[in-house]
């Protein structure tokens, strides 16, 4: 249909073009169609550092867009980045994202620490216990069969405030726990208590007793509590829309970025040839002429 680059800069040399490709613009599979199923989770070695080498195969994909979404963020700021050296330098660039290049990025640091070490990072089975050399660190499951992740990477500011929190203060001065060096040696001893601690109280306790706690951690939620969360709901993360049929407003997630603090606001997209009548009884066709091209199949 002429949409490469050489027609559209025909007819306006100075026109941004901006392919988002399954693989790149360059090499032999430049052509070869893709999903971020493909291209981002399981050809670029995420899915296979997701697994836990005890399961038989790779994980599937279980976001659904995940590697779109995130693709579509570096064609936004790749149209910003060349917006700008427009206005500074006249000149107009072609710029090219594609999902291999975008989970290539994403999973970046688990790459350069690969190929660097020759050893590949993956995942563990889930498991109640913290991550080796570190039990501020991992999953913990509570009474209910919930689970609070810590993950205080930095242990040592924080381990008097800890173990206050898990009802275990006098682990704050014993010798095992009492540093970072000496809690990361010690950390399996740690960690066993910390299992069973957590284990003693449910989910809703841990979630709120915890919030006064000086290291990092999070509830694990899944979706539904997502969009229940009270910190989510005060930055404003989600909105809503009027759908087309009526009825009850559909909540959607924002994009990241938010501009002077202020909440998306946002309407639905239209239907397919919702205004085409309107559009053109602005633009002076009269309603017989309308009436003739939806005769035709021309218009909806």
């Amino acid at each position: 249909m002429k949409f490469d680059v050489e027609h559209i800069r025909a007819a306006n040399p100075k026109i941004i073009y901006v392919r988002g490709s399954a693989f790149g613009n360059k090499g032999p599979e430049r052509d070869v169609g893709g999903f971020d199923g493909t291209a981002f989770w399981n050809r670029s070695g995420i899915a296979q550092a997701m697994t836990p080498p005890e399961l038989e195969g790779p994980l599937a994909q279980g976001i659904p867009a995940f590697g779109d979404s995130i693709g579509a963020m570096f064609i936004a700021g790749g149209i910003a980045a060349a917006l700008f050296h427009r206005e500074r330098t006249g000149e107009a660039l072609e710029v090219d994202v594609s999902l291999l290049s975008a989970a290539c990025w994403a999973a970046g640091t688990g790459i350069d620490m690969a190929l660097d070490s020759g050893q590949m990072m993956r995942n563990r089975m889930p498991q109640s216990g913290g991550n080796p050399g570190n039990p501020l660190m991992g999953n913990y499951r509570t009474s209910d069969g919930r689970y609070i992740n810590l993950c205080t990477l930095t242990p040592g500011p924080h381990i008097r405030s800890f173990f206050e929190h898990i009802g275990e203060p006098a682990l704050a001065d014993d010798p095992r726990f009492s540093t970072a060096e000496a809690l990361m040696e010690n950390w399996q001893e740690a960690s066993e208590i910390i299992v069973r601690k957590f284990a003693e109280k449910p989910y809703s306790y841990w979630r709120e007793h915890l919030k006064t706690y000086t290291g990092q951690w999070t509830p694990v939620q899944d979706f539904f509590e997502l969009a229940e969360d009270e910190q989510v709901l005060a930055d404003d993360i989600f909105f809503e829309i009027e759908p087309a049929s009526g009825g009850k407003p559909m909540k959607l997630v924002r994009g990241p970025v938010q501009f002077n603090g202020e909440p998306t606001r946002s309407t639905r997209a239209p239907e397919v040839g919702e205004h085409t009548e309107i559009v053109l009884l602005e633009l002076g066709m009269d309603w017989e002429r309308i009436e003739q091209l939806k005769a035709l199949g021309a218009i909806s």
